[in-house]
Formats: C-alpha cells, structure tokens, sequence
C-alpha cells in the first residue's frame, strides 16, 4: 500500500497548554481534523513523566493527574467558540476491549464541568493493539473498519471526541468517518496528547 501523509508534520501552539495539529491522510480523501491537545507527548511513554503517564493511562486510573491541563484546555477551547453548539461527549475505545478508565473519569469531568451529555457511542468491532505497530500502513490497516456507532447520533449537532494522544492520525479520521456517516453534523477532536515525533507512526 502507498502511503503519503500530509498534514501531520507541524505542531502549532495556540496558547500556553493548547496546540494542535491537523490529522490527514491520503487513505481518507476529502477528510480531515484539527486535533487539540495540552501537550505534546513522546510515542513509546520513556522521555518524560507526563508521557509516561498518558502511555500507562489505559489501564491505570490517571485522572486525576491529567485533569487541571484537561479543564485548562477546554476552558480555552471555550473562549474560542471551539464548543459552540456542543451536545455530546465521548471517548474513543481501547485497543483491547472496553475503554479507558483514564478517559472516562475524563469525560465524566468534561461533562460536569460544561454542563453536556457523556455517552460511549462508539466501540470496538474487534480488539486491535495499535500500539505494537509504528508504520502508518499497519496502523492504517488496523483502523479501518474495527470500530462502529453503537447508538444513533445522528441528532447531535456537534460531538466531541476525547482520546489518549493523537500518533497518525488514523484513529481520529476512523472515528470521524463512521460518526459522520452515522449522520453527526460536527466532530471536535481532543486528546491529552500530540506525539513530539511525527515521523513515528506515519512511515
């Protein structure tokens, strides 16, 4: 499979705690996404404390360590009109079956603190380990087609999307796609994360 990236390079810094960085690939024409994160992070979780965290974040109730750069950014997020219109709240699913603990503490907190609805409207149509594959085109192959809408989310206006950290970008154009044919109108992209490296996970 050819695989050409663009896009993915640049890591802009809007304010203190708030980058982002566009997600697009060839393999999903006419679709992109800004992905917001606090910080950037390093792929395999060993350069500092805050990634290191985010890497054991699945498996290990982290919410409470994440959560002041968390509400930071949405708090930010909000004074940029970047939530107008906002009416739902979820969380990508994990790699292996279930959801992240540190995401759903999360999005429990997102949801009190914006006053929106907290629902998993998406999961897994089978257990994918993402994280054992640095080449975009695993990653890529992976991705597509290994996860669904499990509830009808075609009445909301605009959903926000709340992952561990953005790597490729393929997981964030997936779960836009299938939201959007699912007949959502809008998709804001968060994580706690923007890998430091984008070179990793885009070969």
């Amino acid at each position: 499979m050819k695989i050409t990236v663009s896009g993915t390079g640049g890591i802009t810094k809007l304010s203190d705690r708030l980058i982002y960085q566009t997600a697009q690939l060839s393999e999903y024409p006419g679709l992109d996404e800004i992905v917001f994160a606090p910080r950037k992070c390093y792929y395999d979780g060993t350069k500092d404390d805050y990634s290191a965290k985010l890497y054991n974040s699945k498996t290990e109730q982290k919410t409470p360590y994440f959560k002041d750069d968390f509400i930071n950014m949405l708090d930010k997020l909000k004074s940029m009109g970047k939530l107008d219109n906002l009416d739902l709240i979820t969380i990508v699913p994990r790699g292996e079956k279930g959801y992240s603990v540190t995401l759903d503490g999360l999005a429990t907190l997102a949801s009190n603190h914006l006053q929106v609805p907290y629902e998993k409207v998406i999961e897994r149509t089978r257990a994918i380990q993402l994280k054992k594959h640095k080449k975009l085109a695993e990653r890529l192959e992976l991705v597509q087609g290994s996860m669904k809408i499990s509830k009808d989310v075609s009445r909301y206006k605009k959903i926000m999307v709340i992952d561990d950290a953005k790597v490729s970008g393929s997981t964030t154009l997936e779960i836009k796609k299938i939201l959007l044919e699912g007949g959502a109108k809008e998709i804001i992209s968060v994580c706690l994360g923007i890998n430091a490296h984008p070179e990793e996970g885009t070969q």
